[in-house]
């Protein structure tokens, strides 16, 4: 475990920075996650027994070694605040209460103590005090490994690598313990980062090996580790970790607007005005020869001719047009791949026979890589004394070749291979299932002549 007595001052004249004090890691080094490791966006909360998440976001990260970092901050008032971009990552309220808010001050959140908030990076944010005065408040990051300051960190921790442009659930979990409460902590594959807020604690890794942290110190953990409380008064602890790898994307169902059917009115006859009968007036006798009178038929009236039925049009909707199935054209995997070779320093006397993985360190400058394809010397993406990295590599095999030790080291092995290939060299290799391979370079040294 790579831990920090940082002891983070709660004082807005000062903000002390980290002091890291450990040299031998009680945990194992980090490793690259590989696709075996990922492809499980269904898998259950990291959140064991009372421990809670308290925050979480999703983000694909570009880079593929990166580290976690921490850093205390000052929250100013909102009238001496400006709005900009940060890294991902986690703000987490520390003496007072702070708020989140866009460039033109409308609010995202309001973050108390003990509580945090989610930040993306495409976004402009201003972490503002809305207490009377400035405040503190902690930044939770993950960021690229080259991106990490040693003037600006409180604590960071070693690199790692991801996967190709990889989406991730990135969790932030807290638990509060009284005497002798235990938490259960598994950050998987990869390292997440412990930060002790109140109390004290000791932080148990499996093979029994043991650190006491106190409020404002932090640790790297790779993997299950047990939390115990260890104060009279309540002890809070906060872990940053990576969850599953997720989609960065997901098909919806395509549906198709049903035409709504268009109400026509139905038409009325209007029926032809009924004439009233005519009435022929009767011709009164004349002196002659009396006629009878002849009475003009009286005409009946005309019967009104019912209004021929019409029949009323009924709106016949639209049949909803069956989308037919389209192939989603699936992006083809890249097609090509990266290696990293992290380094670890083993004790005096170690062997590859009698290799314990976690009892290595951190190696001292002095290692030199080379890597060929068929031949052909490769250029490195990056480096760094525990970490070389090759990209945009095809997939198939090379050869990697140790050019130089640190002065006290005699020998080596690629994990519990040694060397060498007809070549003269250590094979490795990147594949369409594994694009992004990770190995790790042991370095052995004689044992230290006994005194007597």
């Amino acid at each position: 475990m790579r831990w920090s007595n940082t002891n983070f001052r709660r004082s807005l004249a000062t903000l002390w920075l980290a002091v890291l004090l450990g040299v031998s890691p009680l945990f194992t080094a980090a490793r690259p996650l590989t696709q075996d490791a990922v492809g499980q966006p269904n898998a259950p909360s990291p959140a064991q027994g009372h421990v809670a998440v308290i925050a979480h976001g999703v983000e694909q990260f570009q880079a593929r070694a990166v580290a976690w970092q921490i850093t205390t901050e000052r929250a100013a008032l909102p009238s001496r605040s400006t709005a900009s971009y940060r890294p991902p990552g986690f703000i987490l309220a520390d003496a007072g209460v702070v708020a989140v808010t866009e460039r033109n001050g409308f609010l995202f959140a309001r973050v108390a103590p003990g509580e945090a908030d989610w930040i993306p990076p495409d976004r402009q944010t201003a972490i503002v005090s809305l207490e009377q005065r400035a405040t503190s408040y902690f930044a939770i990051a993950l960021l690229p490994a080259a991106d990490v300051s040693a003037a600006d960190a409180a604590f960071a921790s070693r690199a790692f690598t991801l996967p190709r442009n990889a989406m991730f659930d990135v969790v932030l979990l807290r638990d509060a313990l009284n005497r002798n409460d235990e938490s259960d902590i598994d950050t998987g594959d990869v390292p997440g980062l412990l930060l002790v807020t109140s109390g004290t604690v000791t932080v148990e890794e499996g093979n029994g090996e043991t650190v006491d942290l106190v409020a404002g110190d932090a640790a790297e953990i790779d993997g299950q580790a047990v939390v115990v409380g260890t104060s009279r008064a309540l002890a809070t602890f906060v872990v940053a970790q990576l969850g599953p790898q997720i989609p960065a994307r997901v098909t919806l169902r395509s549906v198709q607007p049903t035409v709504a059917p268009v109400a026509t009115a139905t038409p009325t006859r209007t029926p032809n005005p009924t004439p009233p009968p005519v009435v022929t007036s009767t011709p009164s006798a004349t002196a002659t020869a009396t006629p009878t009178a002849t009475l003009s038929p009286t005409p009946t009236s005309t019967p009104t001719q019912p209004p021929i039925p019409t029949a009323t049009p009924t709106a016949t909707p639209m049949q909803t047009p069956i989308p037919s199935p389209t192939a989603t054209a699936v992006p083809p995997l890249p097609e090509e791949g990266s290696i990293s070779i992290f380094i670890r320093a083993c004790p005096p006397g170690m062997t590859v026979e009698t290799l314990v993985e976690n009892a290595c360190s951190d190696p001292p400058p002095g290692v030199t890589l080379s890597l060929f394809a068929d031949g052909t010397p490769l250029d490195v993406a990056s480096v760094a004394d525990d970490l070389w990295i090759w990209d945009g590599l095809p997939y198939q095999d090379f050869d990697l070749v140790v050019n130089a030790l640190p002065d006290e080291f005699e020998s080596y092995s690629l994990g519990e291979r040694e060397c060498c290939n007809p070549h003269g060299a250590l094979d490795v290799t990147t594949s369409a299932e594994t694009p992004d391979t990770g190995y790790t370079l042991y370095l052995y040294q004689p044992a230290k002549a006994s005194t007597t």
